[in-house]
C-alpha cells in the first residue's frame, strides 16, 4: 500500500488467433438472446436504443474508446448537488443525463438545465469494522440500455429510465470468506450486463469477479473469479470490454491483497474469457506476485486486433488475434525516490486512456508523484511511440474523454476541467469545477458532464455541466 499521507491509492478506489467467430453457439438460450440484440441494435456500441450523441456505457462504447460527442464552449452551465460526490462516470442519453452517488443515489436530470427528474436513494454497503469500516455506495459509473439504467454496488441494479422504479435487483455476490464488491464498471452486450468486482475491505481470502446477469431479469448467469482458489486479489477495476462478433470479453485486474507462495496468477493480468459462458480463452499475467500495487486499472480499449490497457507502471498494448504483447510506454517514475509501492498521484491512475482509431492514437495520462503534476501524451498505436506530451499543474484520478476527435477533455483533482488540443496537446480552455474531480468525463449533445468528489476520500459532491 502506498504510504503517502492523507489518502492512499485503495483509500482512493473505495470511494472511487484461436478466436471462433461462432462462440456464443454454445450455448442457445444466451447465443439467441446476443443475435437477437445485435440485429436489433447494431454491433459494437452497447446501449440498446441510444440516441446520436449518446455515452450510454461508462467507456463509451464497447471497446471502450472513451470518444464522443464534439463539446461546444467551455462554460459552467449547471450543477447539481449529489451529496458524498459522483466519483465515477455519468451516462447521457435522450437528452437525459443518469448518475450515481458514493452516498448510494441514484438520478436522472435534463442535459439541457439541470433539473432532476427522478431521484432514488439506494443506499449504502456495509464493508469492514471498526476504524476499517467502510460504507459504500455507488462508485462503478452508470449504464444505460434502452429504459434501463444499471448501476451496481454490493448488488447489481435495474430502474427504470422514466421513473427511477426498481425493476430488478441481483442477490449480493457476499460469501463467508469474500466480501463481493461492484468496483468495475458495467457494459452491456446482447442482452447481458457484465461487471467486475473485487474485495469491499481487501480481505486476502477475497478474489475479484466478472459476474454477468440477464439484462431482462437480472438472473445471474455466470460468475467467473480471475485468481485460483488459494490465490487472492486480481479485483477488476474498469469496466470489460466486448468484442460480441468474436463472443469474447477482455478484463484487466489488479494487484493481490496479500502476498501467498507463488505467483498469484490472474492478478497484474489481462484477461480474456467466452461471452457465453466466462472461460477464460487465454491471459497475461504482467506482474508476477506484485507487491507494489502496479494494478491494472483500466479497461482493455479494443483497436482493431489490438488492446491497450493502463497499469501503474505505464502503457500496454497486445496483439489480441497473436495473443501477446507489443509495447510497453512509461511516461513517469511510478514509485519515485524509491518509495515501496505505487500511489494515487503516481503513474497512470483511474484508467486513463481513449483512443481515435481514424488518427490511430491512444491519449493517456500518467500521474508524476515528483512534480505534483500530470503528463497527458499521445501514442502511435501501432508502436507506442509518442506524438506529443504535455504537462498538467495537478494530479488525475480519472480517464479522460475526446470530444469530436478534437479535443481531449482532462478533469483534474484541483477541480479544473482542461481542454487540450488533439493535435499537439496544447491548452485550448478549461473550466473551473469548483471541487476536486475523481470522475471521468462524458460528453453528450454538444456538452460535457462530469462529477466532484468521492467523499470521506476527495471532497465535493456536485455533478457539473459544461458547454
Amino acid at each position: 500500500m502506498s504510504q503517502e499521507p492523507r489518502i492512499t491509492r485503495r483509500g482512493l478506489l473505495s470511494t472511487g488467433a484461436g478466436l471462433a467467430l461462432g462462440a456464443l453457439a454454445a450455448e442457445p438460450a444466451i447465443a439467441a438472446a446476443a443475435a437477437r440484440h445485435r440485429r436489433a441494435h447494431g454491433q459494437g456500441h452497447g446501449g440498446g436504443h441510444a440516441h446520436r450523441g449518446a455515452w450510454p456505457l461508462p467507456a463509451h462504447d464497447l471497446a471502450a474508446t472513451r470518444a464522443g460527442d464534439r463539446l461546444k464552449g467551455a462554460a459552467v452551465r449547471w450543477r447539481a448537488s449529489f451529496p458524498g460526490g459522483v466519483p465515477a462516470s455519468a451516462a447521457i442519453d435522450g437528452g437525459v443525463v443518469f448518475a450515481a452517488s458514493a452516498a448510494g443515489a441514484v438520478a436522472a436530470l435534463n442535459l439541457s438545465d439541470g433539473h432532476e427528474r427522478w431521484r432514488r436513494e439506494l443506499g449504502t454497503a456495509e464493508y469492514g469494522s471498526g476504524a476499517d469500516r467502510r460504507a459504500l455506495g455507488f462508485f462503478a459509473g452508470v449504464a444505460l440500455d434502452g429504459r434501463r439504467v444499471l448501476v451496481a454496488s454490493d448488488r447489481a441494479y435495474a430502474l427504470d429510465a422514466r421513473s427511477g422504479r426498481t425493476l430488478w435487483q441481483s442477490v449480493p455476490l457476499r460469501t463467508p470468506t469474500s466480501d463481493d464488491y461492484h468496483w468495475g464498471l458495467p457494459a452491456v452486450a446482447g442482452g447481458l450486463v457484465l461487471i467486475g468486482s473485487g474485495s469491499g475491505a481487501e480481505l486476502p481470502t477475497a478474489r475479484g469477479r466478472l459476474s454477468t446477469y440477464r439484462l431482462r431479469d437480472g438472473r445471474l448467469l455466470w460468475s467467473t473469479a480471475t485468481v485460483p482458489e488459494g490465490a487472492n486479489g486480481g479485483g477488476i477495476i474498469g469496466p470489460p470490454s466486448v468484442d460480441e462478433r468474436l463472443g469474447l470479453v477482455y478484463v484487466a485486474t489488479g494487484s493481490p491483497y496479500g502476498a501467498v507462495p507463488g505467483i498469484n496468477p490472474g492478478t497484474c493480468s489481462l484477461i480474456a474469457l467466452r461471452l457465453r459462458d466466462g472461460g477464460v480463452v487465454w491471459e497475461d499475467q504482467v506482474h508476477a506476485a506484485d507487491r507494489r500495487g502496479f494494478d491494472f486499472n483500466s479497461a482493455p480499449v479494443i483497436a482493431g486486433r489490438l488492446l491497450i490497457a493502463t497499469a501503474k507502471d505505464g502503457i500496454y498494448a497486445w496483439d489480441r488475434l497473436a495473443r501477446r504483447r507489443l509495447w510497453h510506454v512509461q511516461l513517469t517514475d511510478p514509485v519515485p525516490g524509491g518509495a515501496p509501492t505505487a500511489g494515487p498521484t503516481t503513474g497512470p491512475e483511474g484508467g486513463p486512456i481513449a483512443v481515435d482509431l481514424t488518427r490511430e492514437t491512444a491519449y493517456v495520462l500518467s500521474n508524476d508523484g515528483a512534480s505534483g503534476g500530470c503528463v497527458a501524451a499521445a501514442l502511435r498505436l501501432r508502436d507506442g511511440r509518442v506524438r506529443w506530451r504535455s504537462e498538467l499543474p495537478g494530479p488525475t484520478f480519472a480517464a479522460p474523454a475526446l470530444a469530436g476527435g478534437r479535443t481531449l477533455c482532462v478533469a483534474g483533482a484541483d477541480g479544473t476541467l482542461r481542454l487540450l488540443d488533439a493535435r499537439n496537446g496544447a491548452l485550448a480552455g478549461q473550466a473551473d469545477l469548483g471541487e476536486p474531480s475523481a470522475a471521468a468525463p462524458v460528453l453528450g449533445d454538444g456538452r460535457l458532464v462530469v462529477g466532484t468528489g468521492a467523499q470521506p476520500f476527495v471532497p465535493g459532491a456536485s455533478l457539473v455541466c459544461v458547454g
